[in-house]
């Protein structure tokens, strides 16, 4: 019996839309909302569907054109919104496009009875283009989540795309290598290298998500779950950067925690490390997604708002302290009330983009806040404002 090539392409491609789709959604790198998991799922149930049909059958090529090349297009896809996740790049619309115009070709060349071969050849050539989505999101070497396995998975592909371009051309010249059940070197090499492609990238996946949890670990603190100062400091940085190529002003805050030492002295330090994980809790709840809150020191945590100008950060400031006086910590039952000291610097674009600096006009901010009584808010514009009055006269 002749090996059923159409049968390894589609297990090939069910497996590379399932390990995309797991990477994409199960592991939460990205939302499940947003569309592309709920496509992957789709498609999974349409491969399901071709594959009980039979690739033998006359409707088996058809299926396989209609959705293997779809369902490759779409697993590269969730593959390249993943990476692009591990990297924390901006959402990039143009793959969406892409893998959307490769489909609508393919059905379109079957649903208007075009010849099997100029379906085919649409259908690999598509494929080719597709499978090539990931590579160049895995070829930024420099990200650490990324690294050899991206290199692995790039060259994968990128051999894949190769053999899925050679298989359109002998399809346009040898019709009868058309179907996938016809044993060919063309289909042969192909089938395999979707294989590759599902068993490379399925390392990849494994090694970058392994890595990336790695980078979290050491990027956040241990105790309280958000960024640790050095993390906090080069995402600033970021945030910074792109608030000067945008031109909109941002704003830090730091918040220190009043007599911190107390809590430790009077309910142990359990008790005081529960405050801290409850602060932290607090501030997440009040901030944007855009926003960032690292712990920077024992008891003083900073957040960065972007987009956002010294009132917007006071408005927000007033909201954390009103949160934190309103539901306290609770340990074994008993509630423990918390009030912060809190600073607010404006950072303008044109200013150097130094997020140590920044903290440090928050910080001075801090200690006037502290030597007017504790639980205040206090701006740095306040204090590098000249009082009314002090214009010297002639």
């Amino acid at each position: 019996m002749p090996i059923d090539v159409g049968s390894i392409y589609l297990a090939g491609a069910l497996a590379g839309v399932i390990a995309s789709g797991a990477m994409y959604t199960g592991n939460r790198i990205a939302n499940r909302l947003d569309g592309v998991g709920f496509l992957t799922l789709a498609l999974l149930v349409f491969g399901i569907a071709s594959a009980l049909f039979g690739l033998h059958r006359p409707l088996g090529d058809l299926l396989a054109f209609g959705v293997g090349n779809p369902l490759l297009a779409a697993s590269a896809l969730a593959f390249r919104f993943a990476v692009d996740r591990l990297h924390e790049s901006p959402p990039n619309r143009i793959p969406i496009f892409m893998v959307v115009l490769i489909c609508l070709l393919q059905w379109g060349s079957l649903t208007a009875r075009a010849p099997l071969a100029v379906s085919a050849s649409i259908g690999a050539a598509g494929t080719a283009v597709a499978l090539l989505i990931p590579v160049p999101a895995l070829l930024r070497t420099s990200e650490p989540a990324v690294g050899r396995a991206g290199i692995i998975a790039a060259v994968a592909l990128g051999f894949a795309a190769a053999t899925s371009l050679a298989r359109a051309f002998a399809v346009w010249a040898e019709p009868a290598s058309v179907p996938f059940s016809a044993f060919s070197a063309a289909n042969v090499a192909f089938a395999l290298a979707t294989l590759g492609v599902v068993g490379a990238t399925a390392v990849a996946i494994l090694v970058m998500l392994r890595e990336h949890q790695r980078a979290q670990i050491q990027m956040h603190d241990a105790l309280t779950g958000v960024f640790n100062r050095r993390a906090f400091l080069e995402q600033a940085k970021r945030v910074l950067s792109l608030g000067q190529r945008r031109d909109l002003v941002c704003s830090a805050l730091l918040v220190n925690l009043d007599r911190f030492s107390r809590v430790n002295e009077t309910h142990g330090v359990r008790a005081g490390d529960e405050v801290l994980r409850h602060a932290a809790q607090k501030a997440r709840g009040v901030l944007r997604p855009e926003d960032l809150v690292g712990r920077i020191a024992g008891a003083e945590f900073a957040l960065l708002l972007f987009a956002t100008p010294a009132s917007g950060a006071h408005a927000l400031a007033r909201r954390l302290a009103t949160t934190l006086a309103a539901h306290p910590a609770r340990i074994r039952g008993v509630g423990i009330p918390v009030t912060a000291s809190i600073g607010i610097a404006e950072w303008k674009p044109g200013a150097p983009l130094d997020a140590p600096e920044l903290l440090q006009h928050a910080g001075r901010a801090v200690e006037q806040a502290k030597a007017r009584g504790r639980d205040t808010i206090v701006s740095y514009e306040e204090l590098a404002a000249p009082p009314l009055g002090s214009a010297s006269t002639a």
